[in-house]
């Protein structure tokens, strides 16, 4: 517990200075930015530069460690497949929110050991706040102490998510219809923030009840996943099974009897 108390003061002090990074960034007004996998994925030079930033400064505390990033993953390094500590790092989430000048982005740092994910760290700088937890330390938002909400009913549930532009629906007959009538319009609202990690901020204090996604990356999840489960809030794949951050998907919810009912409706949907 002392070490990971350490390790969280380092890593709430380099998302701090990383979010002040997209501030100044964003005040002087341009940056390069550069298409990745299509046009719709992009990366600019603030995200390659804030992860340089972050790694750099681990890698001097913590030169045995090992590292993910969004920014300089490769097919040796993008899952979590070893013991030894492993920061997991997403120097801009909401990077298209970035590029368009949105305040919906964020540092994302986390940290496993033994392939557990045990800190958690997310900075939002034009919201003013930093997310932050430790296994069984509990989560809080610059400092002070958070909790999910205690709503437990579709009906009554504010529910994020995204539909990623390309994204294709099972095929299953009728599955995006069905799954509109049996979550998007029977929720209370339903929100698209664009950025993962805020989502799962939000649902961590109580902003909102429930986020799910396809088509995540690691990098995505690590840290939000430590925040909402320290909150009090349930984690679980979108087919109901154990949460694993190596694969690419989610529904974070206020409580495991939430959670259900979204996999439940999933699965409806599929039928």
């Amino acid at each position: 517990m002392e070490k990971l108390d350490e390790y969280l003061n380092v890593a709430i002090d380099l998302a701090k200075q990383a979010g002040q990074m997209i501030i100044e960034w964003h005040r002087k007004g341009s940056f390069e930015v550069n298409i990745k996998s299509n046009v719709k994925d992009l990366v600019t030079e603030v995200d390659v530069k804030i992860e340089r930033f972050i790694f750099d400064s681990l890698k001097q505390r913590y030169p045995e460690h090992r590292f993910i990033g969004e920014e300089s993953v490769n097919d040796s390094n993008k899952y979590l497949a070893w013991d030894e500590p492993t920061w997991i790092v997403d120097p801009i989430d909401g990077t298209m929110n970035f590029a368009h000048f949105s305040p919906w982005c964020s540092v994302s740092i986390g940290l496993a050991i033994k392939q557990k994910l045990v800190l958690g760290v997310i900075d939002c700088p034009h919201l003013g706040r930093t997310y932050s937890a430790i296994k069984d330390g509990g989560a809080h938002c610059n400092g002070k102490p958070i909790h999910v909400s205690s709503i437990n009913e579709v009906e009554k549930a504010l529910i994020q998510t995204e539909i990623p532009v390309g994204f294709k629906f099972p095929k299953s007959p009728n599955f995006a219809d069905k799954l509109f009538d049996s979550i998007y319009w029977k929720c209370q609202g339903f929100r698209c923030v664009g950025s993962c990690c805020v989502s799962l901020c939000l649902v961590a204090e109580g902003a909102a009840d429930v986020y799910f996604m396809h088509g995540l990356k690691i990098w995505d999840m690590a840290a939000g996943y430590v925040i909402v489960t320290e909150a009090g809030g349930f984690i679980c794949s979108i087919s109901g099974e154990n949460f694993d951050p190596n694969k690419g998907n989610l529904i974070a919810a206020s409580n495991s009897v939430l959670a259900t009912k979204i996999v439940e409706r999933f699965q409806d949907s599929k039928q």
